[in-house]
């Protein structure tokens, strides 16, 4: 960013509230930034910050009346207040001046309409083209996002594309215009780490090419480590700590921001027994799903998810299951607890499991157990904490009574760390991490020897993160528990694996010691991977 740059944004004191027939909820107090031409503003917080309704401040994208500003709140772009202005002036700044790029594309692009209409439909409002123009620009676009091989694909919908083409057809969408300012709100967060360096250094690449200013709004220091020239922290709704991003990690000043520094994954997981025994075991597991019948009914084509995997899992041991969407993790977890039919052998606690029916298996649930990616997906909203963590001890407990279930589920909360007066409680009521906290328990309750751990951070913010990984690190240590660690983040599976498999596309292109394999990985996969997980800590250029 060049030291001579103008001002381009300059929010002064912001607040927004938002009424609720209950009371007022300030989601941002007060709440002052600029940007300048060129520059790179992150603002980084946890869940509830009021970061993205900061951002969407900004848009005049708010459900006013409902929502409302404060009589000094002030949004100045290029000396223009845009705070109170109506619809027909905002389309004109929207998608022209300020470009924006969602958090979840699947939800922000049309499912009904294809590539090029919904490309097309922001050139043909703003700068009134015709079909011929419009067509000649929607392909210049789809070259400047690195995606070349759509203009073949013009007439793709949404759903036809993967989430890495999905996010850059929304960058597309906000630089058709060629704004001054680009807000970017989690741009990279449901995305494979590989697909979120591309991503990232596209936007680089193009904020250069085009000088233009960028507002990121993310809860991933790392990415802001790199990319961003300017941090604001926030939390509660407030801005607690604004400066340069150099000073910013170096010397943070407010204890919040030293917190979320701090709140990385660190530290190994502690050093089993060497001598311990097997507890799972797969040999040569396939899970194929047809996809494709001939006209009488045989298969013609398979989409292997799983394609012959060997794994092994001791008693006390992490083994850590990496790879990007679609490599077959989840399935290969599946197929082990049997809730997805496949070939191959599977040996839980010396006995082959493999052939075994729904009414066989069911005694072996309470061993094999399993904690699920979203937490408020997991957990019935319309039960009680107790019910929830009670419910398999029905089925596996028959002989307790009802004092009896819920003395255990008092000691499960207990064992998670938290307080067990909460359990007459509903799970809207928690917090991300504390309904992660209650999906652990009600695996735990049941004192399994292998548990599945499907992405069980990945929903939750950074030091929450952490405060789970320590937590699944304690209970192995005291229950002598072997986890199958599912995870596409490395910083987390180096926390918590003694054993990795690298998998793509349904095979295990690297595997051994979890330690060995991130100090000298083998396979160009792998360190593709690593380096797109663990190298960003490089400082962005002055």
């Amino acid at each position: 960013m060049s030291k001579t740059a103008q001002k381009l944004l300059t929010v002064q004191n912001l607040s927004v509230d938002f009424k609720t027939p209950e009371r007022v909820f300030h989601a941002v107090k007060d709440v002052s930034f600029n940007i300048a031409e060129g520059q790179t503003v992150a603002l980084v917080g946890e869940s509830g910050s009021g970061k993205s309704v900061s951002a969407l401040s900004i848009m005049q994208l708010l459900p006013y009346p409902l929502a409302s500003h404060s009589a000094k709140s002030s949004i100045l772009f290029n000396g223009e207040e845009l705070v109170g202005k109506k619809d027909d002036f905002m389309r004109h700044i929207r998608g022209s001046q300020i470009g924006m790029i969602f958090q979840e594309p699947m939800s922000a692009l049309n499912p009904l309409h294809t590539i090029e209409k919904q490309i097309g439909e922001v050139l043909r409002l703003h700068q009134k083209m015709n079909d011929t123009q419009t067509s000649t620009r929607v392909k210049e676009l789809l070259d400047m996002v690195q995606l070349p091989m759509m203009k073949q694909r013009l007439n793709a919908y949404p759903h036809e594309l993967s989430g890495g083409q999905r996010q850059r057809v929304m960058i597309a969408m906000a630089l058709a215009n060629d704004p001054e300012l680009l807000i970017a709100d989690e741009p990279t967060t449901a995305l494979d780490v590989t697909v979120q360096a591309e991503i990232l250094e596209l936007l680089e690449e193009l904020q250069q090419e085009l000088n233009m200013a960028m507002l990121m709004i993310t809860h991933d220091l790392s990415i802001v480590e790199k990319f961003a020239d300017h941090v604001c922290v926030m939390k509660d709704g407030e801005l607690v700590e604004q400066d340069q991003t150099s000073k910013i990690f170096t010397t943070p000043n407010h204890i919040y921001s030293k917190r979320l520094l701090g709140a990385l994954p660190k530290g190994k997981p502690q050093t089993p027994k060497s001598d311990a025994q097997n507890v799972m075991a797969g040999e040569n597991i396939k899970v194929h799903f047809p996809t494709q019948k001939s006209f009488f009914g045989k298969v013609t084509k398979w989409v292997k998810a799983v394609d012959g995997i060997d794994i092994e899992i001791k008693i006390g041991h992490t083994l850590g299951v990496v790879g990007e969407s679609g490599s077959g993790k989840s399935t290969l977890g599946y197929a082990l607890l049997r809730l997805l039919n496949g070939q191959g052998n599977i040996i839980f606690d010396g006995q082959d499991i493999s052939r075994f029916t729904r009414k066989q298996m069911t005694p072996l649930r309470s061993d094999i157990q399993i904690v699920f990616q979203d937490p408020f997906s997991a957990l019935s909203p319309r039960m009680s904490v107790a019910s929830i963590i009670g419910e398999g001890l029905k089925v596996h407990r028959p002989d307790l009574n009802t004092k009896g279930r819920d003395d255990l589920v008092v000691e499960s909360l207990k064992n998670v760390h938290l307080d067990p007066d909460t359990r007459h409680r509903y799970p809207h009521e928690f917090s991300g991490g504390q309904r992660q906290r209650i999906a652990i328990a009600r695996a735990m309750v049941l004192h399994p020897k292998f548990v599945v751990l499907d992405e069980p951070t990945s929903a939750l913010d950074v030091s929450v993160q952490v405060e789970i990984i320590d937590l699944l690190r304690e209970l192995q240590t005291k229950h002598n528990l072997a986890y199958l660690f599912i995870s596409h983040d490395l910083r987390v599976i180096r926390a918590m694996a003694h054993d990795l498999i690298i998998m793509k596309q349904g095979k295990v292109v690297e595997s051994g010691k979890a330690e060995d394999i991130f100090q000298n990985p083998q396979a160009e996969y792998t360190k593709t991977l690593l380096e797109a997980a663990l190298n960003l800590k490089t400082q962005k250029a002055a």
